[in-house]
């Protein structure tokens, strides 16, 4: 995949971000610096829109090189002792109010 079409899926993960949280992003920093890209991608599974998932899966598949399998195994949420799901994600991480 070329440069731009890593870009382009940034920009596309961007805008539904945006749309479905409010968050601004850099689609740019994105494609440059992992540790940011796995925040991104964290942030966009915690959104809960179906576009926005399949995106940070198509996104995390491409950018970090991760096989699907992979993608769909950590995109499940964690497990409490009852079984079900926790009721509070954990908080956004260093990024929170920083993203540009």
């Amino acid at each position: 995949m070329t440069d731009g079409d890593k870009l382009a899926l940034a920009t596309r993960l961007y805008v539904r971000l945006r749309h479905c949280t409010g968050r601004i992003t850099d689609a740019m920093w994105m494609t440059q610096n992992m540790e940011y890209a796995r925040e991104i991608v964290r942030m966009a599974r915690m959104g809960g829109d179906d576009e926005l998932m399949r995106l940070a899966d198509r996104f995390e598949e491409v950018i970090m090189g991760r096989p699907r399998a992979m993608v769909a195994a950590s995109a499940t949420p964690p497990k409490t002792e009852g079984g079900e799901a926790p009721a509070n994600p954990p908080a956004f991480g260093k990024y929170t109010g920083s993203l540009r």
